[in-house]
């Protein structure tokens, strides 16, 4: 993408306006312009409905096990869950701009929580994981007996230094870290 952007002259654009804004200026106004971008555009989405597959399989496969439904109907369901969340994100640029709480819309809030919580915390509650509970015979036969050293390192390294470093991340991330600076200098 960016190559055909750059060969027509034009400065790419952060994000989404790249792709739906910038890109297709970018594509000769003939059949090869129009072949390209509906190439382009099928090849995307294509990933987009692969991707979006994988990432509901969890959710699927929770509904199966614990509902003990079929797996086509927790499919549908999820599927429907998900549109309709999707469908509320993508309400909150028109319909439900002024909808919201502390001057949030829904997309707002659903990033936040997912760029600044989520992140840090799933990556906190691996941490722990791999370093506490994982299986000591499953662990040895991820590492191999070839350098036991190095992974003695790697599991004290996951135990003490990451978590902290996710934690302090976590504490910056939700305002806590700026709270305690403004305590600790008076402003």
């Amino acid at each position: 993408l960016y190559a055909l952007v750059f060969a027509a002259g034009l400065d790419p654009a952060p994000g989404i306006t790249l792709l739906f804004q910038v890109f297709p200026l970018a594509l000769s106004r003939g059949v090869t312009g129009s072949a390209t971008a509906i190439l382009v555009y099928l090849v995307l989405f294509m990933t987009t409905l692969v991707a979006a597959m994988a990432l509901m399989e969890p959710a699927v496969r929770y509904c199966v096990e614990r509902l003990r439904i079929t797996r086509v109907s927790a499919a549908t369901r999820s599927a429907i869950l998900i549109w309709f969340l999707g469908l509320g994100t993508l309400l909150s640029f028109n319909l439900w701009q002024t909808l919201g709480l502390l001057s949030w819309n829904l997309f707002d809030g659903l990033q936040w929580l997912t760029g600044r919580v989520l992140l840090p915390v799933v990556g906190l509650l691996l941490c722990i994981f791999i370093s506490r509970l994982l299986p000591e015979d499953l662990m040895n036969e991820i590492w191999g007996e070839s350098s036991p050293k190095l992974r003695t390192v790697w599991q004290w390294l996951m135990r003490f230094p990451a978590r902290l470093i996710l934690i302090a991340l976590l504490l910056y991330c939700i305002g806590i870290v700026d709270v305690l600076v403004d305590l600790w200098t008076g402003t």
